[in-house]
């Protein structure tokens, strides 16, 4: 396995964050519309 510093690693991890939020929201958003339509 190679060596990843601290730093990148805090980065990848905020960047899957945000995408899981990203995706979150979406779900989100698209059972709230399920419910209205």
């Amino acid at each position: 396995m190679s060596q990843i510093s601290t730093k990148e690693q805090i980065l990848k991890f905020k960047d899957y964050a945000d995408i899981a939020d990203a995706s979150y929201a979406m779900l989100h958003w698209v059972s709230e519309n399920e419910k209205t339509s």
